[in-house]
């Protein structure tokens, strides 16, 4: 009888070390899971309905993180939409239900949206669970949210197109620059100067709206440095209120500034010591239907002649403002010097092919 009390002792010794084990190592694997910079999932459900999730997984699905359930016990799935390269996932085609059947699943990357409408995105890999034997008695999935990088990429490949937009954009309008300027140039050497002037002008309204991260420019400050590059400021009387202007449009303005300023140094008012230029500008309309009018006239230099044939200036002039979004531009040769009236939108969509 003593020996078999002591067998059972010793049994009974034995249970408690285990369960105390068990106890020990459940808290190591708590400690471990609710530290690790990852998303945890356990099923050991067919259907990967029921999970046990770490703090990390109930925060990527929006849900408390404080609970009274015991470690280990298993919850409902939250109902969330998964996409991958585009196509929506079904449940059973998610990586805990694959690894429940038995496949391996190693960092591919899904979209989540939860139930809240915020958008995740996951890095995904799953195993299937097996016993000594070799069946499979669950499935664990880690994810690593990977939604900033996502986010990061996405921006990266926005300004990566819209760069070539504005790269394809400047060639075009540098190779338009090069072609009027040879075609109305009277030999090499005047169009190369010409071309040259040109494409400074360009070049320093690309400068003034990288600064502004192509945001746009103001008016009062694109007038001024178009002109100071040309011309002393003091020949010139400005007045109008404060006006953005978009990146298009900005461009614009400067290439038609360099071509009326030079203009006026070679024949108007700006070849003798006494013309002046006056700018003046106004803002009707609201919101999105704005319009900017301005009115450049000169006054003072020598006697008006129209040309004979339309030179590169007012070529430009023409091609990149009259349309039908901007409203037109008008040139008139009268007595007291040349009138430029420029009607421009201001709306969202700039000007339709202003930089062409």
């Amino acid at each position: 009888m003593s020996t078999s009390v002591a067998e059972f002792a010793t049994i009974a010794q034995a249970m408690v070390n285990a369960e105390h084990a068990i106890t020990e190592r459940t808290r190591e694997l708590q400690t471990v899971l609710e530290t690790v910079p990852a998303a945890v999932w356990f099923t050991y459900d067919p259907q990967a309905r029921q999970v046990i999730r770490n703090r990390f997984a109930a925060e990527l699905m929006g849900l408390p993180t404080v609970t009274s359930k015991p470690f280990g016990e298993p919850d409902l799935v939250i109902d969330t939409v998964a996409v991958k390269d585009g196509q929506r996932v079904a449940r059973e085609d998610r990586p805990l239900s694959r690894a429940m059947r038995g496949e391996t699943i190693d960092n591919q990357e899904f979209a989540y949206i939860l139930p809240s409408g915020v958008h995740r995105y996951l890095l995904s890999s799953a195993r299937p669970i097996r016993d000594p034997s070799g069946s499979i008695i669950g499935a664990v999935q880690i994810s690593l949210d990977i939604s900033e990088r996502k986010r990061g990429e996405e921006q990266r490949q926005l300004l990566l197109n819209e760069l070539n937009h504005r790269v394809k954009n400047t060639l075009a309008v540098v190779q338009s620059i090069a072609t009027q300027t040879i075609r109305n140039a009277a030999d090499l050497p005047e169009a190369g100067r010409n071309l040259s002037s040109r494409l400074v002008s360009l070049a320093k309204a690309h400068d003034a709206l990288t600064r502004q991260n192509w945001s746009g420019a103001d008016l009062g400050d694109l007038i001024a440095n178009s002109i100071t590059a040309h011309a002393p400021l003091d020949r010139f009387r400005i007045s109008g209120e404060d006006v953005w202007l978009p990146p298009t449009v900005a461009l614009s303005f400067a290439l038609a500034l360099h071509e009326l300023t030079t203009n006026a140094i070679k024949y108007g008012a700006l070849s003798n010591g006494a013309g002046t230029i006056s700018i003046a500008w106004t803002i009707t309309g609201e919101e999105d239907g704005r319009k900017l009018k301005l009115k450049w006239r000169e006054s003072g230099g020598p006697p008006v002649i129209p040309a004979t044939r339309k030179g590169f200036g007012t070529q430009l002039l023409t091609r990149v403002f009259d349309n039908e979004q901007s409203g037109g531009v008008v040139l008139r040769y009268e007595p007291s010097g040349l009138l430029c009236v420029f009607h421009v939108s201001l709306s969202r969509q700039t000007i339709a092919g202003a930089t062409t």
